[in-house]
């Protein structure tokens, strides 16, 4: 899937438009109220006019569902009520015949506890081959009762969980059904080099590697300190060099991808884990996570572009499944009113201001050099489901009072306004529910209205590969405004209004695209909360 221009070799990860694809929300085939992968198949249509050229379908894998397929029992089929083999075969086959690559994840830094090695591995002896391809450790008091350690899992509880009846605990850096892989053994390395050969086979064509920053642990084990502030589960020495043998591996297979899911505080931190010997791109998850702030975007991208000087492109990302929609975000007036987008609502959004600012950040994201991520439904400007009641929420990180957890982003998809469950389904009891305001956003409602959300994404998309934005450097332009972000890509120009007043642009120009059908930058002026390519006049 390499792409050329002037007969110039261009890897296809690096400009792709990738569309990520939660599986069990987005089409369900077979009428039980779960999306599948016929579903994501007899939508490929739909995602072809919009201007995907590559899916990242999430985890399908034979899973017990503890963490919604993060936790895999067999990393080499598929789970029943996402489908067969022979359904990722024909997923495979159209996405290609629609111009579509197909990542999948590949969840490398733990195994379910129903896995086959992680059984072996309780009903063998401390000391075994089988726990050493786990972290077991011995716990600590004569009876063994108290964990090995201090540490805490992502997911705010002890590290270690303790078998039953067992003087070992092992260690989980997310759910304690979710047990750590040991990456410094052998066997566990040439296992997951064998599983990503078998989907390679199959025509799979990248891979997203969950937790990528997690796979090494502090090598002494020792407890932490209340001011210690590098994380022992994360970052540790080592796991650069465990990145650089999966590269090492996926050279072997040139037209495939790797793609790191990595987090860190520092956007310097993340781009260490780049490179022509390591990963081939990260996500700009620092550009999902800044606040509608002129100054707060402008550096993260000036950083995230940085990776392009080790040969690297961002993925631009800014809705996930594990983080608030958006739209929602962006409808706060205050940020941080949902922290790490986990924590309860403290403020409503506005849903009119989020729209309008995920109307103008398409507009920006769009426009930027690299490749971009859009979360399934971003296109609708589909918000979170704000108000889900507690006693349907499905995800292992909720918490009553403390936690919402991520289901209110994680929502079946709305296809048509006037069928059962807005036709995801055949039945109405979708696995989470659906609001009623998704009657509003339903792609039949948007598909020919010309000033609708679906309409905008289209028409971006579709510019941006005219104009071959992912490819041209990006430059900053000067500003009379604090509030107003102006740069050039492509021969057009961007400008964004992060303020709520309108200002007066310094340049001149037609309109290429513009982030509400009715900027008509009267008297060169930009309303607030509103984005405009142009087509600079000449000089």
């Amino acid at each position: 899937m390499t792409t050329t221009t002037t007969n110039v070799a261009y890897p296809w990860w690096q400009e792709a438009v990738i569309y990520q694809v939660y599986l069990p929300s987005f089409a369900d085939s077979n009428g039980d109220g779960i999306g599948d992968l016929p579903g994501v198949t007899s939508r490929l249509a739909y995602l072809a006019e919009l201007g995907v050229t590559a899916l990242w379908v999430s985890p399908f894998f034979t899973s017990p569902q503890a963490d919604n397929g993060y936790d895999i029992s067999d990393y080499y089929d598929v789970d029943p009520r996402y489908g067969t083999l022979d359904d990722v075969d024909m997923l495979v086959t159209q996405a290609h015949a629609h111009g579509m690559g197909l990542i999948i994840d590949i969840v490398a830094n733990h195994t379910s506890t129903e896995h086959p090695w992680f059984k072996e591995a309780l009903a063998s002896p401390a000391g075994s081959p089988a726990r050493d391809r786990y972290i077991f450790r011995d716990g600590r008091g004569d009876d063994h009762a108290k964990a090995p350690n201090n540490w805490t899992s992502m997911f705010s509880e002890s590290a270690w969980a303790r078998p039953a009846g067992d003087t070992q605990w092992y260690l989980h850096s997310f759910s304690h059904k979710q047990a750590d892989l040991n990456w410094h053994n052998t066997e566990v390395k040439d296992e997951f080099r064998r599983i990503m050969q078998f989907w390679m086979a199959r025509g799979v064509d990248g891979f997203r590697m969950d937790a990528a920053m997690c796979m090494m642990k502090r090598a002494d084990f020792a407890d932490t300190a209340p001011t210690d502030t590098n994380d022992p589960l994360l970052h540790q020495p080592g796991i650069l060099d465990l990145h650089r043998e999966f590269r090492s591996f996926m050279n072997e297979y040139p037209e495939h991808c790797l793609i790191g899911e990595v987090l860190a505080n520092d956007q310097r931190q993340v781009l260490d884990y780049v490179g022509p010997d390591k990963l081939h791109q990260v996500f700009a998850f620092n550009y999902q996570y800044a606040y509608w702030n002129r100054t707060a975007l402008q550096n993260t991208i000036t950083q995230s572009l940085q990776s392009a000087n080790v040969g690297s492109m961002p993925i631009w990302v800014t809705s996930s499944h594990d983080q608030v929609r958006h739209v929602s975000r962006l409808g706060l007036t205050v940020p941080g009113h949902l922290p790490g987008g986990l924590g309860p609502m403290s403020e409503q959004p506005s849903w009119s201001l989020g729209q309008a600012r995920a109307r103008a950040m398409i507009c920006m994201t769009a426009f930027l050099p690299g490749a971009l991520c859009l979360y399934y439904g971003e296109e609708l400007g589909l918000p979170d489901h704000t108000q889900l009641e507690d006693r349907y929420r499905k995800d292992p990180r909720f918490q009553p009072s403390h936690y919402n957890g991520r289901d209110g982003c994680r929502i079946p998809m709305p296809w048509d306004s006037n069928a059962p469950a807005f036709g995801f389904s055949t039945q109405t009891d979708t696995w989470l529910p659906q609001p009623s305001c998704y009657h509003h956003y339903a792609v039949d409602r948007q598909q020919h209205w010309g000033g609708s959300m679906l309409t905008l994404y289209r028409q971006l998309l579709a510019l941006r590969k005219q104009f071959e934005l992912a490819r041209h450097p990006l430059q900053w332009l000067p500003t009379l405004r604090n509030d107003v972000l102006m740069a050039c890509c492509g021969g057009l120009v961007l400008a964004i209004n992060f303020g709520h007043t309108s200002v007066r642009l310094p340049t001149k120009g037609t309109i290429v695209a513009r982030s509400h059908p009715h900027i008509a930058l009267r008297n060169g002026m930009l309303p607030g909360n509103a984005a405009i390519w142009l087509r600079p006049e000449q000089q």
